[in-house]
């Protein structure tokens, strides 16, 4: 089950990575924001990579504060910043696998569960490298397409 956001649509976490591709972060994210809202996902939380906290640390971030509601998690930057979510990702997912089988395994405390068990995190692309070899593979255009 994916969470609507206030506004209507799914929830939809950025992260982004603002110096990517060819330096023009700012214009890039509000076209993102925009581009995202007219396809009917509202209000997304844009969350900034730094030096100090990269893509993969920010979205382990983002899973912790926003854990009852991480739905759609878009990575915006080159193919580092897209490999760093996609980890993080991965990562979140297994330790909820491992989660959902110990609450399965124990019947009684299943079924008592007040709320279901947390969605996994769909990953979204907007590759804004200066390469973009993940996207180009996959066949999916740059995002100034």
């Amino acid at each position: 089950e994916r969470v609507a956001m206030e506004g209507g649509g799914e929830a939809v976490d950025i992260i982004f990575n603002p110096v990517s591709g060819t330096g023009d972060g700012e214009q890039a994210l509000e076209r993102i924001v925009q581009e995202l809202k007219a396809a009917g996902l509202k209000s997304p939380r844009v969350h900034h990579t730094t030096p100090e906290a990269d893509a993969f640390k920010t979205a382990q971030k983002v899973f912790e504060k926003h854990a009852e509601d991480v739905s759609v998690v878009v990575a915006s930057g080159g193919d580092g910043t897209i490999h760093q979510v996609a980890s993080a990702i991965v990562q979140h997912n297994v330790a909820l696998k491992k989660e959902s089988d110990s609450l399965a395994s124990q019947d009684e405390k299943f079924a008592n569960r007040k709320t279901p068990l947390k969605a996994r995190p769909v990953l979204g692309m907007i590759p804004r490298g200066t390469g973009n070899a993940l996207a180009l593979a996959l066949g999916i255009p740059a995002s100034n397409d």
